[in-house]
C-alpha cells in the first residue's frame, strides 16, 4: 500500500489541472483530472495494476511512498550522512576582527585583534592534521572579519601555504571572501585572484547614497557608497561580486531605488545581488522593533524578485541546515580560537578548541554536533527546504523552531512557475 508524501504542496493553477511540488525530491508535476484522481485514490486502493506506469511515475518522483516509510527519518538520515561523510574541510578565517567601518547593526562591534605569525603557522598545522586524519579531498576557505583586507599580508601568507599543502596532498582548493568593499580596488582584486585563488567576494550595500551612508560608514564618519560602487565597477571584470543588501524597517523603502541603480550602473555578468534580513540574534544587532518577522520579509523578497525580473527558481532540498553542525567546519578567530558559527566568533564561552591544541568535544561542540530536527517540524511541508531554520537561532533556547521566510514565499514562487508554464508551454 502507498501513502501520499508528507511534503507535497498542491496548487490548482487552471481548470481541471493541478500542480504537485514535492519539497523533498524537487519533483514538479502537472496533473489533469484523470491523473489527479489516481493520485488521490492511491491510499484507498491496493496496488493499482491497471495504472502501473502512472503509479510508478508517482513513486519515482516521491509524491507517493510506501506506507511503511517514515520520510522524516529519511531527512534526519540524510542530514547525518551530510554531517559525517563530507570530503570537504571548510574553514572560515578572520585574520582580524577590526574593521574600518562602524555599522550600527554589526554584531562584532568593539571586537579587535589580529593574527600573530605563530597563529598563522598553527592554522596551517591544524589544517594539515585534519586532512591527514580524515582524508579530506577538498579545502575551502572563506576570508572573514572584521574587514579581512586590513590584514591582506596574512591572507597572502596563508593562501600560499594552503596552495602548497593542497598540491602536496593532491587535493583541490578554493577560496571566497566577505568584505565591506571599501578597500577592494583593482590592485588588491588582482592579488586576491592571482595569488589567493579567491573565486568571488561578497560586498554589502544597504541602499542608495544617503540611506547606505547612514548605515554603513567609515570610522571617520565618511559614507561608503561612492567608494564601494567605484570599486565594484573597477574590479568586476577581474573578480566576481555578490552584493548583499541587509534589510530591516529602516531601509526597506529604499530597496526599489537601489535595484534601479543596480540595473543601470552595476549589472554585469560578474555581479549579482540578493537581499537578507537583519536579525536580532546578537545583542549588537538590530532591535526587535526594526527587524522584520519572516512572514513580512517574505513579502519584501517577493517585491525584490519582481523588480529583478527573477524567474520562479523553485527552492531545493538541502540535506543539512548549516555546515556548522558537522565536524568538518570551523570558524577561526584572530586569537586562534575555534568556534562553529560566524555569530560566535570572538566569544570565549563558545570556543570548541584552538588551532594550537585542536578541536575539543566540549559542551558547546556537543550541542552543535548533536543538534537535531525539532519534532514540531515533522509534518511541515516545507521542512526539506528550510531544515527547521538556522540552528544558531534555537541552539541555546528551549523554544521551538523559528520558521524561515522561505516557508511564506513558496506559494508565490509556485504560482509564478505555473504562470510561466501556461504562458510559455501552453499547458
Amino acid at each position: 500500500m502507498y501513502k501520499h508524501s508528507m511534503y507535497n504542496l498542491i496548487y490548482e493553477y487552471s481548470n481541471n489541472k493541478k500542480m504537485i511540488y514535492n519539497t523533498l525530491t524537487g519533483a514538479f508535476l502537472l496533473l489533469d483530472d484523470y491523473h489527479y484522481n489516481i493520485y488521490e485514490n492511491i491510499t484507498k486502493n491496493p496496488i493499482d495494476t491497471q495504472n502501473k506506469e502512472i503509479v510508478d511515475s508517482f513513486l519515482s518522483n516521491g509524491i507517493i511512498v510506501d506506507k511503511s516509510i517514515d520520510e522524516f527519518l529519511i531527512i534526519k538520515t540524510n542530514a547525518n550522512i551530510s554531517k559525517y561523510m563530507s570530503s570537504v574541510f571548510e574553514l572560515t578565517i578572520a585574520p582580524t576582527l577590526a574593521c574600518n567601518m562602524d555599522c550600527p547593526y554589526c554584531y562584532e562591534k568593539e571586537k579587535t585583534g589580529v593574527m600573530s605569525q605563530e597563529i598563522l603557522d598553527n592554522i596551517i598545522n591544524f589544517t594539515l592534521h585534519n586532512i591527514d586524519l580524515y582524508g579530506y579531498k577538498h579545502l575551502e576557505i572563506t576570508w572573514y572579519g572584521g574587514e579581512p583586507l586590513l590584514q591582506l599580508n596574512s591572507i597572502r601568507y596563508l593562501s600560499l601555504e594552503f596552495k602548497k599543502l593542497c598540491k602536496e596532498k593532491n587535493i583541490t582548493y578554493a577560496a571566497k571572501m566577505v568584505s565591506n568593499g571599501s578597500l577592494l580596488n583593482k590592485e588588491i582584486a588582482e592579488i586576491l585572484v592571482d595569488e589567493c585563488m579567491v573565486k568571488f567576494v561578497q560586498i554589502t550595500l544597504d541602499g542608495l547614497n544617503e540611506k547606505n551612508d547612514k548605515r554603513r560608514y567609515l570610522k571617520n564618519g565618511q559614507g561608503s557608497f561612492d567608494i564601494i560602487t567605484k570599486n565594484i565597477k573597477e574590479i568586476r571584470d577581474i573578480l566576481p561580486i555578490r552584493i548583499r543588501v541587509n534589510i530591516d524597517k529602516d531601509n526597506s523603502d529604499d530597496l526599489d531605488s537601489l535595484v534601479e541603480y543596480y540595473n543601470k550602473e552595476l549589472d554585469h555578468e560578474n555581479v549579482s545581488i540578493y537581499i537578507a534580513p537583519v536579525t536580532d540574534e546578537n545583542e549588537n544587532s538590530c532591535t526587535k522593533s526594526l527587524c522584520y518577522k519572516p512572514k513580512d520579509f517574505a513579502n519584501i523578497q517577493k517585491r525584490f524578485n519582481e523588480k529583478m525580473n527573477y524567474n520562479f527558481n523553485l527552492p531545493q532540498y538541502i540535506p543539512l541546515a548549516c555546515g556548522a553542525m558537522g565536524p568538518n567546519t570551523f570558524v577561526i578567530g584572530p586569537d586562534g580560537d575555534l568556534v562553529k558559527c560566524w555569530n560566535e566568533i570572538g566569544i570565549k564561552d563558545y570556543s570548541v578548541g584552538n588551532v594550537k591544541n585542536g578541536f575539543v568535544l566540549n559542551k558547546r561542540a556537543l550541542k552543535w554536533l548533536n543538534k537535531e530536527l525539532d519534532e514540531a517540524c515533522r509534518e511541515c511541508k516545507t521542512l526539506p527546504i528550510c531544515q527547521g531554520s538556522c540552528p544558531y537561532q534555537t541552539i541555546d533556547k528551549n523554544s521551538g523552531p523559528v520558521c524561515d521566510y522561505s516557508k511564506y514565499l513558496i506559494e508565490n514562487t509556485l504560482n509564478k512557475a505555473c504562470t510561466y508554464i501556461k504562458d510559455n508551454k501552453g499547458i
